[in-house]
């Protein structure tokens, strides 16, 4: 009979085995992992409703998006799924969520026109 070892995740920031059962926050980009217990005292940032690491939270454009969070929650735990007023506003945020968070950024007001000019030519052509 062949014996496997499990290979266990460490937590960053304490350095201890993380075991099946144990509440665990994610770096988005990278997947490290933490204790969730360890967030606070670990260098780990929620930026943009998502999770990162201190080497990758250096490399996140942060974004404007009063949505975004509540979106997630409200979808997951509606306690009227029933209601279909409700179910149409969170469609509405959704749409607006997803605006805000594919907006372009423009480091000047030439690359923001020159965007506009683009745009008018391309409508223009078709």
């Amino acid at each position: 009979m062949m014996s496997r070892l499990l290979h266990k995740e460490v937590c960053w920031h304490c350095k201890k085995n993380i075991n099946f059962g144990q509440v665990i926050t994610e770096c988005e980009s990278c997947r490290t992992v933490i204790h969730r217990k360890c967030f606070k005292k670990s260098s780990f940032e929620i930026i943009n409703s998502k999770h990162y690491c201190t080497s990758c939270k250096v490399n996140i454009e942060v974004i404007y998006n009063p949505f975004e969070a509540l979106c997630q929650s409200n979808s997951e735990h509606s306690d009227r799924p029933y209601d279909s007023e409700i179910g149409d506003c969170f469609e509405d945020l959704n749409t607006i969520s997803s605006i805000l968070n594919n907006c372009t950024r423009y480091n000047t007001i030439t690359d923001f026109n020159n965007s506009i000019e683009a745009s008018l030519l391309k409508n223009e052509n078709l």
